[in-house]
């Protein structure tokens, strides 16, 4: 009968029933209980891992440039630990079947989840010009307002001017512009310049950009009856070239501080510059004269623009280099840099249309120009103290619009209307915001404000995750010891570089500092 007894009660438990310990035999007892402690230090062991998880997730969040709830949109739900104690008591409570009851009814809450996911994660907006625009107005207001109060006191202002320039002669047409508002006598007030990281007609003459317009920022204090003058000189340091010292490890050059640098050399301060910008270009590789590859982005150096002299600067670099460069490019200066890519997924996550509206964080700047602003307002810059203030982008990468949930792609663009008047196709492809400038001990407490005002209205860490002066590491064929498999790397590498890019010349991955010593 002992048997049938055990078997009798084990089929019980499979089956959700309980085991009254009373009717154990003292061998039964023991191993019953023997076994209950085993559950309870699993269950013990369970909780701690849970928690050592859970707060490795709740780490990993606050390294992200998003919180709240931007974040969830941009990087999906928070992922919760499931609490399998819980599936442990549903079994000893239910058996086999308790178990099952629990798992299938989790499986469908996280179902729910995806599905509401999916439901609501296409781009959707207002297509009616009026309504969008009354709906734009409004939201800017609101943040603007909120803004107000954490905006450095007496601030001038700032004005963006963008202007539509020809890729042949873009550097002369932005001149020409300083020189007939005026703006060239009065570097003072200008906190800097920058080519637009937008492709415009990019189904014509995918491979260049010399016939196409290519439109750039002027980004200045309001002005008025300024009397056209002044001259503008310019230099231009390649990506290609070793202009800096850098070892495996060490930060990666930040473009404008190569031009904070250079300016250095020439004696000027920001008073005296127009302003440094990266030399961006937007154009299709690796699909021959007939442009059927990829459109990609990148930067092929950067550009400086001052009310004064450069080339004498230039000649000493030429003879220096490579040279040390300092965080910030020089005792006394601060290069920010902020990422626009996360707040793009949710604000603007089609490159080629225009941000949504109504906007799914309203909260959250709109435009990078906006976030711009924001950061020179809050932070207090003024414009004499400025060398840089960009939209701009980083490293070369494919530039391509993304369909509707997120499937498929778009190379055309969205019709737009440009700088000039004229309506053309766009694709978008703003990734950061760099501000350089002079520091002052009132810049210091500003970017205590500005710390603020992302914690607690935008809710933001826009620094965090920019790749900015991120550690250099050697192409993988630099990094192989054996002569002979280094130079059988590279030939591979080329290889590859040859279908990705045909015949295209791409910037190297750390700009300004190859080769490594």
């Amino acid at each position: 009968m002992g048997l049938f007894d055990n078997l009798r009660k084990t089929i019980a438990v499979a089956r959700g029933g309980e085991v009254d310990p009373n009717d154990l035999s003292p061998e039964q007892r023991a191993l019953y209980e023997e076994q209950q402690a085993r559950v309870a230090a699993a269950k013990a062991d369970l909780t701690a891992a849970r928690r050592t998880l859970q707060a490795s997730i709740d780490e990993q969040a606050l390294e992200r440039p998003l919180r709240g709830p931007a974040a969830e949109i941009a990087y999906g739900p928070r992922p919760e630990v499931a609490d399998h104690t819980v599936s442990v008591e549903a079994f000893e409570q239910g058996g086999v079947g308790g178990l099952l009851r629990h798992e299938w009814s989790r499986v469908r809450t996280q179902l729910g989840g995806t599905a509401r996911t999916m439901a609501t994660g296409a781009p959707r907006g207002v297509d009616d010009p009026v309504e969008r625009r009354r709906i734009e107005t409004t939201e800017r207001h609101d943040r603007d307002r909120r803004r107000a109060d954490y905006t450095a006191p007496g601030h001038a202002g700032v004005t963006v001017t963008r202007i539509a320039t020809r890729g042949s002669t873009q550097l002369d047409d932005v001149v020409a512009y300083l020189v007939d508002s005026g703006l060239a006598a009065r570097p003072d007030l200008v906190y800097g310049v920058s080519r637009v990281p937008d492709r415009i007609s990019p189904a014509k003459t995918p491979t260049s950009e010399r016939r196409r317009v290519v439109e750039w920022e002027v980004i200045h204090e309001p002005n008025a009856g300024l009397a056209p003058g002044g001259s503008v000189e310019r230099a231009t340091l390649s990506a290609w070239d070793h202009w800096v010292r850098r070892s495996k490890g060490d930060p990666a050059v930040v473009d404008e501080e190569l031009g904070v640098a250079l300016l250095e050399l020439a004696g000027l301060r920001a008073d005296r510059c127009l302003g440094v910008a990266r030399a961006v270009a937007m154009r299709s590789v690796g699909g021959g004269d007939e442009g059927s590859g990829e459109m990609v982005g990148c930067v092929e150096g950067v550009h400086v623009l001052a009310a004064a002299p450069v080339a004498a600067a230039i000649d000493g670099l030429i003879e220096a280099a490579p040279v040390d460069l300092p965080v910030h490019g020089r005792d006394g200066a601060f290069v920010e840099v902020l990422g626009w890519s996360d707040v793009a997924s949710v604000v603007h996550p089609q490159p080629q249309r225009t941000h949504v509206i109504p906007s799914p964080c309203p909260y959250l700047p709109s435009t990078p120009q906006e976030l711009l602003v924001m950061y020179l307002e809050v932070v207090g810059v003024r414009a004499a103290d400025c060398y840089s203030a960009e939209v701009t982008i980083d490293g070369t990468f494919e530039l391509v619009g993304v369909g509707r949930y997120g499937l498929g792609g778009s190379n055309s663009g969205g019709e737009e209307m440009c700088a000039d008047g004229e309506v053309r196709r766009r694709l978008r492809g703003a990734t950061h915001v760099v501000i350089a400038y002079d520091d002052r001990p009132e810049y210091e407490a500003g970017r205590e404000r500005w710390r603020r005002y992302q914690d607690e209205v935008l809710q933001t860490q826009l620094e965090l995750q920019t790749g900015a002066r991120r550690p250099i590491l050697p192409a993988g064929s630099a990094g192989l010891e054996n002569p002979l498999m280094r130079s059988a790397a590279r030939a591979v590498e080329a290889f590859e570089t040859l279908l990705m890019y045909g015949e295209t010349q791409v910037p190297p991955d750390f700009r300004y500092c190859q080769p490594l010593e």
